[in-house]
């Protein structure tokens, strides 16, 4: 049963979530950031790709939505070495000189912790 398949199997879900679902998921993820962090910390929703890799697909690209991330006074390199090193670690990738999370990886309870994450690294205390 596929249907039953993509709501037990996260993996599977990701790998067919709509275009047209990641963009309102993404727009929602947008606004949340936006509202949480100070505005040293730039966030935006930009196309991209999934990079599916290993396995049976190692070069299957889908596309996505991505969340763009930088934070003033810090290198994308830089950013992405903190989160993947934040105690909950966050895990993106460096195109272009530009920090990116995939969309299509990203649950609802992922939010607080970029929240924090990201506050964290741009210096900020706030309650959540």
């Amino acid at each position: 049963d596929d249907r039953r398949a993509r709501q037990q199997i996260p993996t599977l879900r990701m790998l067919t979530e709509s275009l047209a679902s990641l963009s309102v998921r993404g727009k929602r993820a947008v606004r949340r950031l936006r509202r949480a962090l100070p505005d040293t910390v730039k966030i935006s929703l930009v196309d991209g790709f999934s990079q599916v890799g290993g396995g049976a697909l190692p070069l299957l690209e889908l596309p996505s939505k991505l969340l763009s991330i930088s934070i003033d006074g810090n290198s994308a390199g830089t950013l992405e070495k903190r989160l993947r090193n934040f105690s909950v670690p966050i895990v993106g990738r460096i195109r272009n000189e530009t920090y990116l999370l995939d969309v299509r990886t990203i649950l609802e309870p992922d939010i607080p912790v970029i929240i924090s994450a990201l506050l964290s690294i741009s210096g900020e205390v706030k309650q959540l």
